[in-house]
């Protein structure tokens, strides 16, 4: 047992992903709280927290019930059924998103599993942008050609015709793929 306990604390303690397991309290089925039990040394490292065992979340960040309402119902809902959730948020004290795992194995209770995806976050709305500015360019580029007075075709290598504009089909007829 004790041999048990040891290495299931060395693996917590050693895990990568941010672990913290916590009781929530509640005023009649509602999550106003949640208490650290214990948590992990890259908890601390993910979320910027520290000497957070035995204390309340709402003394160690005191506006997160407002600022972050969502996560009170995921842990809560979690604490009360059982069900496994997993989400994405964005915590003002690490400065980045998370990505957060949370289960329970006890009611009342819930283990929640943290990893860092701002990198993920940054390069999807990096991705975004450039492809509406894509979008854009290719609309821009579009309205050009179709009101130029003269025909436009465009060929591939092997000179099949790709596109043509509404002139160059008036002219000559429609030839793509030609």
């Amino acid at each position: 047992l004790r041999e048990s306990e040891a290495r299931l604390r060395h693996l917590f303690d050693n895990m990568l992903e941010g672990c913290a397991y916590c009781k929530m309290l509640y005023i009649e089925d509602v999550p106003e709280d949640f208490i650290y039990i214990p948590v992990n040394k890259a908890f601390e490292g993910l979320t910027g927290l520290k000497n957070v065992i035995g204390k309340k979340v709402s003394e160690i960040i005191p506006s997160i019930q407002e600022s972050n309402p969502e996560l009170f119902r995921i842990y809560g809902k979690v604490a009360l059924t059982g069900n496994t959730e997993q989400f994405e948020t964005y915590s003002e004290s690490f400065g980045g998103w998370l990505k957060i795992t949370a289960y329970s194995h006890e009611k009342e209770y819930f283990i929640a599993i943290f990893d860092n995806v701002t990198e993920r976050k940054q390069a999807e709305k990096d991705l975004q942008a450039a492809l509406v500015k894509a979008h854009e360019e290719k609309s821009r580029s579009e309205a050009i050609i179709t009101s130029m007075g003269e025909g436009l075709s465009i060929q591939d290598t092997d000179f099949n015709i790709i596109y043509q504009n509404k002139v160059q089909i008036d002219l000559i007829g429609d030839h793509i793929g030609e």
